[in-house]
């Protein structure tokens, strides 16, 4: 071991190579862009008590975000066997991170998001397998946009401050925008390698609610 120490907790690869564990947290996005608005809409025929009733008192207000994906490594359960350890995967030869992305809507890669065949066996070093060599959070996962909406009416009883009641319709992934997860990520899991199984919001909700203030 040559005195040096083994590091606490959960480790992926070969720890004395840290150069292949520098790379972005699991939790980086990016690029992102979060919106938040609310806006009264101008009641008209506010003359009359009808047109009060019906036409003010409206409001809407949403939050918008816009993220690009989480990134992600490539794991092997086979490899760094021979170390009783965890591994990336092996880069299969002559290939490297950007062969493996594909291009295209995430919509038309969902069984096969990046290119699987790029990643191969780790070297066999006696009866087990060395460590794989394509290193920590290589490829990057799905981006988000996710619209978050909100419509409500106001109520007013009495004049002056008196009493009102506020109607609340709220609309969550409004558009019902399918936002995935990251793929598979285990290339010694065949059947999930690479397929998008999951999303990583919700679809549309819609909630109601009804508010009296006194």
């Amino acid at each position: 071991m040559g005195g040096r120490n083994q590091p606490i907790g959960s480790f992926t690869g070969d720890y004395y190579n840290r150069a292949a564990n520098k790379a972005s947290s699991d939790f980086d996005r990016r690029h992102r862009v979060v919106l938040s608005y609310n806006y009264t809409i101008p009641g008209i025929f506010q003359n009359s008590a009808i047109g009060r009733g019906l036409l003010g008192g409206w409001g809407w207000s949403g939050v918008t975000t816009l993220q690009s994906g989480k990134p992600f490594s490539i794991t092997d359960s086979t490899a760094g066997s021979i170390y009783g350890a965890g591994s990336y995967a092996q880069f299969a030869a002559g290939k490297s991170a950007s062969d493996a992305v594909k291009e295209g809507r995430t919509q038309d890669r969902i069984d096969a998001y990046f290119n699987t065949s790029v990643f191969d066996v780790a070297p066999a070093i006696g009866d087990g397998r060395g460590f794989g060599n394509s290193g920590r959070n290589i490829l990057v996962g799905p981006g988000q946009a996710n619209f978050d909406m909100a419509l409500k009416k106001k109520f007013q009883f009495g004049k002056g401050e008196g009493s009102q009641m506020e109607f609340r319709s709220e609309f969550f992934n409004v558009f019902n925008h399918p936002n995935f997860s990251n793929p598979g990520n285990a290339r010694s899991t065949a059947a999930t390698f690479g397929v998008i199984s999951g999303t990583s919001v919700a679809p549309r909700i819609i909630q109601f609610a009804l508010k009296y203030q006194f």
